[in-house]
C-alpha cells in the first residue's frame, strides 16, 4: 500500500488533534509513536474532514483583517495622525489547483520543492472610508463688557436750606450730610432733619441708585467721580438726589473681550475608496492638510475609515499624532515571538495625549458586559483584547468559567495577538471647536486615543453528537 504523508509544517495539528480528540486513535487503531495519515486508507482522518474543519481554534495569520480609524472633532492643520503599516506576503498551505499548470513551473516546483506562488497571501492593505467637517477663518471679535449691579443702601441727602460754615464740609460746599438713620459714620446726628429736608412733599428725594450717588466713608474718602460731579453740577449736583453710604452686588460685573474665533464657512465631505496597495511599508494619514479646503482652520467633525488588510502578517505598526510645529507621539507596537505585536510604548511622547480607554463609544461587548474596572481602565489607552487580566473585572472571569471562554487577555496592556484579535479600532477625538476661541484656536487641543481589539468566543468540538474538544481546550489551542 503507498503511503502519503502530511508535510512537517502540519505536525502541530496532528499533535493537537491528538491530544484534545482521543477518538482518532481509536479510528485509526494505532498508537501516538505509529499514527500515520495515509490519504488511501479507509480508516484514517481523511474520512471526517468536518473534524479537521473545527479543529481551527482562530484566524491564522494568511486571514484578511481589518482596522477602523475613527475620528471626531480634529482640528486641522494643527494635528496630523498617521497609522504606519509595514507587513510580509505570508506562506498558506493549501491553495486552488490549476488545472493547466506551465510545463516549466511544474518543473521548476519538482526540482526545488518550491509549491509556487499561489500558495502566498500577498501582503496589501485597500482603504475606504468618509469624513465630514467644516472649514472656515478665523477673526477678531470685540464683545462689549456688562458693569455690575448693586442694591444701594444707608441713603442720606444733602439740603440748600441746611448750610454750616464748617472746614469739614468744605468738599460738599459747605452741605452736611443728613441720614435716615443715625449717622453711621459715627459724626453728628441729624438724621431728626430727614423728614424735613430730605423728602419733597412728604416722598423722599429722587432715587439714584448708580454709581455716581455711591459714597462709602462719608467725610473722609471722597470718590473721584463724586468730586467731579461736584466740580460739574455743584450744589444742584448735590442736592437733586440721594446719595447711599452702602452696596451690595446682585449682578457680576462682565469684562470686555477681545478674541479671536472660529467662523465655518464651508462644509466638506471626503470620501477614500482606494485599491489594494501592496507596498511592504505603507503610511496612513485619514485627513492631511490638502483636506482642509476653504479657510486657514478646519475641523473634522467625524471620520471613520477601514483598512482592509489582505493578510495579518504584520510586523511593525504606529500611531503617530503630529502637531503643526512639528512635535510628536508616537504609539509602537513591533513582532515579537509567534503572533503577538508587542507594545513598546509612546516614544517620543511630545504632543499632550490623554487616556481614552475609559470612554463608553456603545460598541464595546466587553463595556457593555461589565468587564472592566473603569476606575484603572480610565488611565489606559486600550480596550477589548488588548486589556490585560488585572484590569478585568470578577464579571470577565464568570463568564468565560461559566459561560464561554473569550480571547485570552495579553500579560502586558497593549500588546496584539494577531491570530485571537479579530479586529482593531483606533478612536481619536478632542472637544468641541465649534465652542472654542482664543487660544485654544491655535493650538492642538488635547486628543484622547482608545485601542480597541475584537475579542473571539470559543465552542467545544463535537463528534457523534458527543463532545471531543472542550471550549477551552480550543481557545488554549490558540497559543
Amino acid at each position: 500500500m503507498k503511503m502519503k504523508y502530511f508535510s512537517l509544517k502540519k505536525r502541530w495539528l496532528l499533535i493537537s488533534l491528538v491530544l484534545f480528540c482521543p477518538e482518532i486513535l481509536a479510528v485509526a487503531g494505532e498508537s501516538p509513536e505509529t499514527l500515520n495519515f495515509n490519504y488511501t486508507r479507509s480508516d484514517s482522518l481523511s474520512l471526517d474532514p468536518q473534524m479537521a474543519l473545527q479543529a481551527r481554534a482562530c484566524h491564522s495569520l494568511g486571514d484578511p483583517m481589518e482596522i477602523r480609524i475613527r475620528l471626531k472633532n480634529i482640528k486641522l492643520p494643527d494635528a496630523l495622525i498617521t497609522l504606519t503599516l509595514r507587513g510580509e506576503d505570508y506562506e498558506k498551505n493549501y491553495t486552488l489547483f490549476s488545472s493547466s499548470p506551465e510545463a516549466a513551473h511544474v518543473r521548476a516546483a519538482v526540482q526545488h520543492s518550491d509549491p509556487g506562488p499561489d500558495f502566498l497571501v500577498p501582503w496589501g492593505i485597500a482603504v475606504k472610508g468618509e469624513a465630514q467637517g467644516y472649514s472656515g477663518f478665523v477673526h477678531n471679535v470685540v464683545t462689549p463688557g456688562q458693569p455690575a449691579k448693586y442694591h444701594y443702601t444707608e441713603p442720606f441727602c444733602f439740603s440748600s436750606l441746611y448750610h454750616e460754615d464748617d472746614t469739614r464740609f468744605a468738599q460738599t460746599l459747605g452741605y452736611p450730610a443728613i441720614f435716615e438713620k443715625p449717622n453711621p459714620v459715627g459724626w453728628d446726628d441729624r438724621s431728626q432733619y430727614w423728614e424735613s429736608y430730605c423728602k419733597v412733599h412728604g416722598a423722599a428725594k429722587v432715587s439714584t441708585q448708580d454709581e455716581d450717588h455711591y459714597w462709602p466713608g462719608y467725610y473722609r474718602n471722597i470718590p473721584e467721580r463724586v468730586a467731579n460731579n461736584i466740580k460739574k453740577g455743584g450744589v444742584t449736583f448735590l442736592i437733586d438726589g440721594l446719595f447711599y453710604h452702602k452696596r451690595s452686588m446682585i449682578v457680576d460685573a462682565v469684562p470686555e473681550k477681545n478674541e479671536n474665533k472660529w467662523f465655518p464657512t464651508d462644509s466638506y465631505t471626503h470620501i477614500v475608496d482606494a485599491p489594494v496597495n501592496s507596498n511592504k511599508e505603507q503610511k496612513y494619514n485619514p485627513v492631511s492638510l490638502n483636506l482642509t479646503g476653504k479657510g486657514d482652520i478646519s475641523v473634522v467633525r467625524t471620520g471613520d475609515f477601514t483598512l482592509k488588510l489582505n493578510n495579518r502578517n504584520i510586523t511593525t505598526l504606529t500611531l503617530t499624532i503630529t502637531d503643526k510645529k512639528g512635535k510628536s507621539s508616537v504609539f509602537n507596537w513591533k513582532r515579537g515571538p509567534g503572533n503577538t505585536l508587542v507594545y513598546s510604548g509612546v516614544s517620543p511622547h511630545d504632543v499632550s495625549v490623554s487616556y481614552g480607554g475609559g470612554i463608553d463609544d456603545g460598541n464595546d461587548p466587553y463595556q457593555l458586559s461589565n468587564f472592566y474596572q473603569l476606575k484603572d481602565l480610565s488611565n489606559s489607552y486600550f480596550k477589548g483584547t488588548l486589556v490585560p487580566h488585572s484590569l478585568l473585572a470578577q464579571q470577565y472571569t464568570d463568564y468565560i468559567n461559566k459561560v464561554a471562554p473569550l480571547s485570552l487577555p495579553p500579560d502586558t496592556a497593549g500588546n496584539i495577538n494577531l491570530v485571537n484579535t479579530d479586529s482593531l479600532v483606533f478612536t481619536l477625538e478632542a472637544g468641541d471647536y465649534s465652542i472654542l476661541s482664543g487660544d485654544d484656536m491655535n493650538s492642538l487641543h488635547q486628543l484622547s486615543v482608545s485601542i480597541y481589539g475584537q475579542p473571539l468566543k470559543f465552542s467545544s468540538m463535537k463528534k457523534g453528537g458527543k463532545v471531543a474538544v472542550s471550549a477551552m481546550q480550543v481557545r488554549n489551542a490558540c497559543y
